[in-house]
C-alpha cells in the first residue's frame, strides 16, 4: 500500500489545453521543458499560476450543466433540430449514458489537479520572490486543487485523491488508484482550504484577473458550500450507494444519516459570512435614480437589483467569486414589440430566445405577500389561469391594456425580474422610461411569437423567457441596429447564496429559531418581501409552517429555487437534497399553446416534453475510457 498521500503521473510540464486531454500547450519554449526552467523566476512561475487558473469552468450555457441540464429551462424543437443544443441538455432529456457524458469534467479536472501539484512542488524555486508570495500564490493552488476534487465529487460521488504526483518511472500497477470515500474527499479538500486561509490575501479588486483570485472570502465560502454538499442527504445517509465499498471495506458514501455533519456546515457558514461582511460584501442594490435622463420609480431600482445581483460587475460587492464572462445573453433575450420604431429582421436575427423557462418556474415564485401562491389567503389561486388585462397598477410590470392571465399579476418583485411572459415589461435595453418601454408579445404571429414557419428556430417554448440573465444596459435591437450585450463575471457565488445556505444548515443542525428566519430575511428584505415569520403570519393558510423543522426545510429551499433562478444551482440543490426525481421523473416540462395568437387558446397548458429521473442519474457515468485504463474503479451504481 502507498502513504496516505495518493498520487498521479506526471506525465509532462506542458498545460493541457480546455477540450482534450491529448493535446497540450506548452507554457515554456520546446526548446526548454524543464522543471528548473520554468520556474527559474516569478515571471514564468506566474504563467503557471494562469495554468493552474485555466481549468475553472467557463460561465457558459455549453459548459455549465447547471443552466440547461435540469427543468427550469427547455429549448425549442426546431432550435434543437437546427443545432442549437448544449451538451447538457441531453442530461435534462434522460440522454445521457456510458457513451454519452455530457459535461464530463473527469480528465480535465484531473488535469488541473495534476498541474496544482506541479506548482506546489516546485514554487521554492524562483530566486526573485518573497517567501510571503510564494505562500500567496502555493494558497490560492490548494484552494483551487480543492475546487476542483469538489465539483468531481459532486458530478461522480467517490473520487480518487490525488494528493502528489507520482514519479515518472512508477510501474503501471502503482498508478492504478482507488476511489476513496466521500467522507474522506470532503476532509481533504477542507483541509487544504484551511491549510491556505491565512496566506490568502484580503478581497482584491484590482481589475478582471485580480477579481476572480482565490482570496479569503472566496475561499471561506467555498468551504462553506463543500460542507453543505456533504451534509445534504445525497451525501449523508445515502442508502442506494450500499453496496459499493472501498478498498478497505468501508462505505463509499454514508449510508447512515449524521447530524453533525450539519452543525459543521453552519459553523462554516457563519465563518464566510463574517469574513465576506467583514471585508465589505453586502447585498447589490441599485442605487441609480436616474437613467438616461429618466427618474427610475421604486419598482423598477428594486427589479433592477434583483437583476444585478447577477449582472452587474461595476460596485457589485454581492458577488464574493465572480467567474468568467458571461456567455449566452442573448439566447435569453426576448424578441420585443415596439409599435414607435421600425425593428428590421436582420436586426432582430441578432436575438435568438431559444432558452425557456418552464411554467413550474413561473408558478414557483411568491405571490407579493411574500408566500406562495397556493398558501397566499388573499390570491386566487384556483382562477390563476383566468384571463385578464393589464391596469394603472401594473404599469411597471404588465402592458396597459394587454389581455394575459391572473397568474402573471399580484407577484413578488422577483418573478417581474426574472421571468419574461407574455404581455411583460422589460424596463431598460435603452428604454427606461415605464411609458415607453419595450413589451414582449409571445403570442404566434407576434414580435416574440412562434411564426409557424417550420425553418423558424427563435421562438420560446413555452412562451417564458427568463430576463434575470440579461444586463439592463445590454441594448435591444433598434433600426438598423443588432442586440448589443454588455458583459459581466457571472458570480459563482454570491452573499444571497451564503445567507440561504446558512439558514438551511441551521435549521437541519437544530430547527427553527430567529437566527434562520434573520438569514433568510436578508435575501426577501432586498426582494421587496417582508420579513419571513410576518408574512406567514399575516398571508399563509397554514401559517404554523414556519415552526416546523420539516415544513421550514420546504420553505427555505423554495427560497433558495427563487432567489437563484436560472443561476444554475437549482441543479444541483435538486440533486445533494435527493429530490431531482421528484421533480423531474416521469414529470411534464409544460408550457403555453405557443402556435394560438388569440388570448384564449393561448393560455391552454400543453406538454412541451416529458422527464425521466431514476436514482442513478444523481451522479454521471464514468467514461469507458477511465474503467480500462484503471481496472481498480467501477462504474457507478445503475449504469
Amino acid at each position: 500500500m502507498r502513504s496516505n498521500k495518493s498520487k498521479i503521473i506526471v506525465f509532462c510540464l506542458s498545460v493541457l489545453t480546455f477540450f482534450s486531454c491529448n493535446d497540450y500547450l506548452n507554457v515554456v519554449p520546446d526548446d526548454t521543458p524543464t522543471i528548473p526552467i520554468v520556474f527559474e523566476n516569478r515571471v514564468s512561475a506566474e504563467t503557471y499560476l494562469a495554468t493552474a487558473y485555466q481549468y475553472l469552468s467557463s460561465s457558459s450555457i455549453f459548459s455549465e450543466p447547471g443552466f440547461c441540464g435540469g427543468d427550469e429551462v427547455w429549448i425549442n424543437e426546431l432550435a434543437e433540430r437546427a443545432g442549437f443544443k448544449p451538451h447538457s441538455f441531453d442530461i435534462a432529456k434522460g440522454a445521457m449514458s456510458v457513451g454519452n457524458v455530457p459535461n464530463d469534467i473527469y480528465s480535465r479536472s484531473y488535469q488541473g489537479i495534476r498541474d496544482c501539484n506541479v506548482f506546489l512542488e516546485n514554487i521554492h524555486l524562483p530566486y526573485d520572490m518573497t517567501q510571503t508570495e510564494k505562500n500567496k500564490w502555493s494558497a490560492e493552488v490548494k484552494v483551487l486543487k480543492a475546487y476542483y476534487h469538489f465539483r468531481l465529487m459532486r458530478q461522480f460521488g467517490p473520487i480518487i485523491i490525488v494528493d502528489e504526483n507520482l514519479p515518472v518511472a512508477v510501474k503501471p500497477k502503482d498508478a492504478e488508484l482507488t476511489r476513496e470515500p466521500v467522507d474522506k474527499v470532503v476532509d481533504y479538500c477542507i483541509k487544504l482550504i484551511d491549510e491556505a486561509i491565512p496566506f490568502l490575501s484580503r478581497k482584491e479588486i484590482d481589475g478582471v484577473l485580480e477579481a476572480r483570485r482565490m482570496n479569503m472570502a472566496v475561499a471561506s465560502a467555498m468551504k462553506a458550500k463543500i460542507l453543505v454538499t456533504a451534509a445534504s442527504p445525497l451525501f449523508n445517509g445515502n442508502e442506494y450507494w450500499g453496496s459499493m465499498k472501498a478498498a478497505d471495506g468501508s462505505a463509499l458514501i454514508s449510508t447512515t444519516y449524521d447530524p453533525e455533519k450539519w452543525v459543521r456546515a453552519a459553523t462554516a457558514c457563519q465563518e464566510a459570512i463574517d469574513i465576506a461582511e467583514n471585508e465589505g460584501f453586502e447585498l447589490y442594490e441599485w442605487t441609480e435614480e436616474l437613467k438616461n435622463g429618466v427618474t427610475l420609480n421604486e419598482k423598477t431600482m428594486r427589479q433592477f437589483s434583483i437583476i444585478g445581483s447577477v449582472t452587474e460587475s461595476k460596485n457589485n460587492n454581492e458577488a464574493i467569486w465572480p467567474g468568467s464572462s458571461f456567455f449566452g445573453q442573448q439566447y435569453y433575450m426576448a424578441k420585443m414589440n415596439d409599435p414607435l420604431s421600425v425593428i428590421t429582421q436582420f436586426a432582430m436575427t441578432s436575438v435568438n430566445q431559444y432558452i425557456s423557462p418552464t411554467l413550474r418556474m413561473a408558478e414557483l415564485f411568491y405571490s407579493k405577500n411574500g408566500v406562495p401562491i397556493e398558501e397566499d389567503m388573499e390570491y386566487e389561486y384556483s382562477d390563476r389561469f383566468g384571463l385578464r388585462s393589464g391596469d394603472k397598477n401594473t404599469i411597471n410590470s404588465v402592458k396597459f391594456g394587454y389581455e394575459t392571465i391572473n397568474l402573471h399579476f399580484n407577484r413578488e418583485p422577483r418573478f417581474y425580474a426574472s421571468m419574461g411572459f407574455d404581455g411583460g415589461l422589460y424596463v431598460g435595453h435603452g428604454r427606461f422610461d415605464i411609458t415607453n418601454t419595450w413589451v414582449y408579445e409571445a403570442r404566434a404571429g407576434r414580435a416574440g411569437g412562434f411564426k409557424g414557419d417550420p425553418d423558424q428556430t427563435q421562438y420560446s417554448a413555452t412562451g417564458y423567457l427568463a430576463k434575470k440573465l440579461i444586463n439592463v444596459n445590454s441594448m435591444h435591437p433598434e433600426a438598423g441596429a443588432s442586440f448589443n450585450t454588455v458583459a459581466y463575471l457571472f458570480p459563482k457565488i454570491r452573499l444571497a447564496d451564503l445567507y440561504l445556505m446558512y439558514a438551511e444548515a441551521l435549521n437541519e443542525a437544530s430547527g427553527p429559531s430567529d437566527m434562520v428566519y434573520e438569514n433568510i430575511d436578508k435575501v426577501r428584505t432586498r426582494a421587496g418581501l417582508g420579513g419571513l415569520k410576518e408574512s406567514w403570519e399575516m398571508h399563509a393558510r397554514n401559517p404554523q409552517k414556519i415552526n416546523n423543522q420539516d415544513d421550514l426545510r420546504n420553505i427555505i429551499q423554495q427560497e433558495r429555487m427563487i432567489e437563484l433562478a436560472f443561476e444554475g444551482h437549482r441543479f444541483w440543490d435538486l440533486r445533494r437534497w435527493k429530490r431531482a426525481a421528484e421533480f423531474m421523473n416521469n414529470r411534464a416540462i409544460m408550457g403555453w399553446n405557443i402556435e394560438a395568437g388569440d388570448a384564449q387558446n393561448f393560455y391552454s397548458r400543453r406538454v412541451v416534453s416529458q422527464q425521466t429521473f431514476t436514482e442513478r442519474d444523481y451522479f454521471w457515468p464514468l467514461a469507458l475510457n477511465v474503467l480500462l485504463n484503471n481496472p481498480k474503479i467501477n462504474q457507478n451504481p445503475g449504469w
